[in-house]
């Protein structure tokens, strides 16, 4: 089931009281943006890369190649989640771009297994659009790293347009930037 949001205010996506919501899309489609706007009544942990990103960044600076950093971010941060899904008694947000299909099976794997429901925040942005965005936090992905996410966002995207649902996921909501731009509203 796919719930859209009106622009005219804060999107709602409406969780339950111990929901694994995932905030997917490609890369530079504003995920981190989105998660810096949520707000709600429910205690959420919030689970973003870039917290990681910006931890190392202020440690280190520009010594550390991106590559290095990448490196020791994504499975520290897949490590956070795991803990977080295991831990938190409320809902746990996350940031994951989940283009790949594995991605998302491992996502709707580990709420199941750790008594969540999986619903999905796909923000939907022309590859253009992510790739200015990319531009605007200063930290671009190589081209063909892009260009695997872009195909592989193909399949999801297709889904989620034309028959409304991904296989496993609780709720799907397809939101844009325009939508979001009021912020996020975490709703029972």
């Amino acid at each position: 089931m796919i719930d859209e949001c009106r622009a005219d205010s804060a999107a709602r996506i409406r969780v339950g009281r111990r929901d694994l919501l995932v905030v997917a899309g490609l890369p530079g489609a504003g995920k981190t943006t989105l998660l810096r706007s949520l707000r709600g009544v429910r205690p959420a942990v919030v689970l973003d890369s870039a917290q990681l990103y910006e931890a190392l960044f202020a440690r280190f600076g520009d010594g550390i190649p991106r590559r290095v950093y990448r490196a020791i971010v994504h499975p520290v941060h897949y490590a956070r989640i795991v803990a977080a899904c295991l831990l938190a008694p409320g809902v746990v947000v996350v940031h994951v771009p989940a283009t790949r299909r594995a991605a998302r099976g491992s996502l709707v794997a580990l709420a199941t297994l750790t008594r969540r429901s999986p619903v999905l925040c796909w923000l939907e942005v022309p590859p253009s659009a992510a790739l200015a965005g990319q531009r605007a936090r200063g930290r671009m992905i190589a081209a063909r790293a892009f260009a695997r996410h872009v195909r592989r966002a193909r399949h999801p995207r297709w889904y989620l347009h034309r028959l409304g649902s991904l296989r496993g996921w609780r709720r799907v909501y397809v939101l844009t930037r325009t939508e979001v731009t009021g912020g996020v509203q975490l709703v029972p």
